[in-house]
Order: structure tokens, then C-alpha cells, then sequence
């Protein structure tokens, strides 16, 4: 037996019953649970772990992902482990190319005892949240909300029918070791929210948590067809930079830089000129 599955085993006793998989979804939170929330906790904290191992390999080994997982950096120094990873929910539009009931039978398959959280959002409200992210974040997205839907719907309606996904998790580990919470109760009722985490993964809060938002939307509608404006001569821009080979194919250089310009400073400036302004937004509900 190699020193890797040899290191794999020993890991997995000794995170027998103590590992804690939080698998998202997207848009309810989990960067502000990586960030606020789990640190307050006495617990190992590993974030995003390399999602494309135990998503897109054809062969799974889980000991090897246990040991390349433990990698990360993180303390060692606590009883109890917490894997956060919203890509464990498959991808966030609910392409197929990312199974995430797969996704569920090897991480039983990794971590036969853990235990799972999973954040849910109402399906409307997620949908508005994640297109206005491709629009003006983090994507290229040129079509209307309409448009998108008519491409997107199908799959999106797939991946927000949580109780499949739920009921999946509950068959392989248990219905004691799934804890199910909502993002509407986390915005409302943070302490009540924090108090359930807590109590399932059995431990207090160590400090203090602030509960101010880590990342916050942006749906002016006219704010979002300024992007959208934007993203098509981006788009092209990107295209023929790497048509001249100046970059490789996939999120380089190009792309990156972009999506860092708009996050870090173009939006705070624009929400700075535009927020005198009461705009009209995108609903909280698709009509």
C-alpha cells in the first residue's frame, strides 16, 4: 500500500465522526459562513477544496481525496473538522456536466461517518441572485433575465428542487447527521440560525460574530444592462486576445483580470455614483 492511501487511512479514523461537509448551495451565505461563522467555531476549518477530482473523475479514490483534502491549510489542533465547499451542490446553474448526487455517494464514500449541512434559498430569489452575479460580477452573461431563463430554466429548476438532493444525503448518512438551514433565516434570524449550526456540530462559539453582510448584491436594473453592455465588448475583446494566442483557452489572464476590475473597482464606484439614486431593481420575485 502506497504512503498516500496509507496516509488516507489514518486520516479517515481519525475524522471518524467528526467531520462536519457543509456542500452549499451557491448564493446562500457560504463565503460569509467561511469567513464569519465557521472561524468562531473550535473546529479544523478546510475551505474550497479542489471540487474537480471527486466531480469529474471517471475513477474515485477516497483515500487519495481524504489525504490531498487534508492538504489544505488549516489548525489540526481541534477534535472536530468542517469542510466547506458550495461546489459539493453541483454547479451553480445546475449544468449536468456536475453530478452532485455523485458528488454525495463519494463523499460517503471519503467520509463514511460525517455529518452534512446544507443551506437552502428560495428558488426565485436564488435565481435573481445568481443572474445578477453572471451578469455584473463574475461572468460574461449578455442576455436579459428572460433570455437567460429560457437557456438556464430547465436545469436551474432541476438543481432548486432541494428535497431530491436532501433526500439523497439523508439515505447515505442519515437523517440525524443532515442538518437543513435556510439563507431567509440566516438574514432574519442570524442567532437563531447560528444557534441550530452550533448545536449540530456540538460546540460554542469562541467570539463575537459580526453579522454584517460579506458580499452584497447588485440588481439596479439599469446597472445590470450597463453590464450587459459592457460583457459584449468584453466578451470580444477576451475573444480575440486569445484568438491571437496572447492567451490560453479558460479563465486566464484576460478573463481574470476583468472579472477582478469589475468586483474590486468598478462596482463600488458605480454603486458610490448610483446609490443617491433610487433605481429600480430586479424583483424579488420572476413575474
Amino acid at each position: 500500500m502506497g504512503m498516500v492511501q496509507s496516509f488516507g487511512l489514518i486520516l479517515k479514523r481519525e475524522m471518524k465522526t467528526t467531520t462536519y461537509i457543509h456542500i452549499g448551495y451557491h448564493k446562500t451565505g457560504s463565503t460569509f459562513l467561511q469567513k464569519r461563522i465557521f472561524p468562531k467555531l473550535p473546529v479544523n476549518l478546510i475551505t474550497a477544496p479542489d471540487i474537480n477530482y471527486i466531480s469529474d473523475s471517471e475513477t474515485f479514490d477516497p483515500d487519495l481525496f481524504t489525504a490531498e483534502v487534508k492538504k489544505r491549510p488549516h489548525s489540526a489542533k481541534f477534535a472536530k473538522t468542517v469542510i466547506s465547499q458550495e461546489g459539493f451542490s453541483g454547479s451553480s446553474d445546475g449544468n449536468p456536466a456536475r453530478d452532485p448526487f455523485r458528488i454525495g455517494e463519494r463523499l460517503k464514500q471519503a467520509f463514511p461517518e460525517g455529518k452534512i449541512i446544507i443551506v437552502t434559498r428560495d428558488p426565485e430569489d436564488y435565481i435573481l441572485s445568481l443572474y445578477a452575479f453572471r451578469v455584473a460580477v463574475r461572468g460574461l452573461e449578455t442576455r436579459t433575465l428572460e433570455r437567460y431563463l429560457k437557456a438556464k430554466g430547465s436545469q436551474l429548476s432541476k438543481k432548486l428542487d432541494y428535497s431530491k438532493l436532501i433526500d439523497h444525503y439523508k439515505t447515505l448518512f442519515g437523517e440525524d447527521s443532515v442538518l437543513v438551514l435556510t439563507y431567509e433565516e440566516l438574514k432574519t434570524s442570524p442567532h437563531q440560525f447560528t444557534a441550530k449550526l452550533a448545536d449540530f456540530i456540538g460546540e460554542k462559539f469562541n467570539e463575537t460574530i459580526s453579522f454584517s453582510p460579506e458580499n452584497r448584491g447588485m440588481r439596479s436594473i439599469a446597472l445590470l444592462k450597463f453590464h450587459r453592455t459592457l460583457n459584449i465588448f468584453a466578451g470580444v475583446t477576451i475573444y480575440m486576445i486569445r484568438n491571437f494566442k496572447l492567451a490560453a483557452p479558460g479563465y486566464s489572464w484576460p478573463i481574470k483580470l476583468y472579472f477582478f476590475f469589475k468586483r474590486y473597482i468598478l462596482n463600488p464606484i458605480l454603486k458610490i455614483c448610483f446609490g443617491m439614486f433610487q433605481m429600480k431593481q430586479l424583483g424579488n420575485k420572476i413575474q
